[in-house]
């Protein structure tokens, strides 16, 4: 991968997780500056509880990335076959940076 390619790629990746985040504050916002007390009452209670749909499902993409990222560079960095794949350094900066 060339230096300019790695460069997109990674501005990608950090487009990916500012957008999300965004859109997690901008609808979360709300819910979680009520008090903990009176959350249960709140219309998206469902949806931001912590075994809600967006604190579970992101339980889950955290820990397939989890999975993801150390698989992909423990077979990167193992087999030979695939040292065309991209520098080593680039593979553990996204092991790194972008799995949680």
């Amino acid at each position: 991968m060339s230096s300019l390619a790695h460069r997109i790629y990674i501005a990608i990746l950090s487009g990916i997780v500012i957008a999300v985040a965004i859109v997690i504050f901008y609808y979360g916002f709300p819910y979680y500056q009520t008090e903990l007390e009176q959350r249960f009452y709140h219309q998206d209670h469902n949806v931001f509880k912590p075994s809600g749909f967006i604190g579970h499902g992101l339980g889950i993409i955290g820990t397939l990335l989890i999975v993801l990222g150390v698989a992909s560079y423990m077979i990167r960095h193992r087999a030979k076959s695939l040292a065309r794949m991209g520098l080593l350094k680039h593979w553990l900066e996204f092991h790194i940076f972008y799995v949680p």
